[in-house]
């Protein structure tokens, strides 16, 4: 088991039992305040969910968990005058705000924590570098070998694998999450593909062949469009990279 998350089974562990002895004791009529079978386990689902993005440290996932709570006891915490929609936008807004903010400093973080765990992976399984940052970066990874791909991520992480025989468009969209597309096993048999992506307070990272002629169309507001690694400059495949950014960041590897 990693070292840096083996307390994580024994606090949850404990957790489940504290809320089991809560819905036990709610039903009994012990605590103080009754609260119905189902508020009490969708407060065990959310507290949760809150619990597991903080520790994750995903800004959205946390501030949105603790907005669907507040929405559930709205009543006792005093805020029933503020509707649904209120809490959400005011969760939104948080979310982006927040994300803008420590954006950097997770970046630097990930960057950190990264090399740490990968090296150590590396010494014991052996591999190179960049197989073990696939294997352990992200909460949800998958491949996909059509030629016509599509995936999308909100308020989490993925890592995706194109390994089309015949790719030849992708629609790669994120909201307030982080999703990275690899793209090295996948072959282009015409002469060109495209790839759209669409993101909100997100950021997306594709890995291309460097043998690929890109050609970049993507619109930032109030976001970053950057390559990082070289090309080898050839004709064809042409591949077409477009769509649009908000609040985020667009980046496109070379490897």
């Amino acid at each position: 088991m990693n070292k840096h998350n083996y307390w994580q089974p024994w606090f949850w562990g404990i957790f489940l039992i504290a809320c089991a002895g809560t819905l036990g004791a709610s039903q009994l009529g012990w605590l103080p305040v009754h609260l119905g079978f189902w508020t009490i386990l969708l407060t065990i689902i959310l507290v949760g969910a809150t619990i597991a993005n903080l520790i994750n440290l995903s800004i959205g996932g946390t501030i949105f968990g603790l907005a669907f709570l507040g929405m559930l006891y709205a009543k006792p915490l005093g805020i029933s005058a503020l509707t649904p929609w209120t809490i959400l936008a005011i969760a939104l807004l948080l979310t982006i705000g927040l994300s803008l903010i420590f954006r950097p400093f997770q970046k630097r973080r990930w960057k950190r924590w990264a090399s740490q765990h990968v090296s150590e992976h590396i010494e014991v399984h052996g591999g190179t570098h960049q197989d073990h940052v696939r294997a352990h970066y992200s909460t949800s990874t998958g491949t996909d070998d059509e030629s016509h791909v599509n995936f999308a991520v909100s308020l989490g992480s993925a890592v995706r694998y194109v390994q089309s025989p015949d790719f030849q468009s992708a629609d790669i969209s994120a909201s307030l999450g982080e999703i990275k597309v690899y793209f090295d096993d996948a072959t282009i048999l015409g002469d060109s593909a495209t790839i759209t992506v669409s993101g909100t307070a997100s950021q997306i990272s594709l890995y291309i062949p460097r043998t690929w002629n890109t050609i970049l169309d993507i619109q930032p507001m109030m976001g970053e469009v950057t390559e990082v690694g070289h090309r080898d400059h050839r004709d064809t495949p042409r591949v077409y990279i477009n769509g649009g950014i908000k609040m985020g960041e667009v980046t496109v590897n070379y490897i």
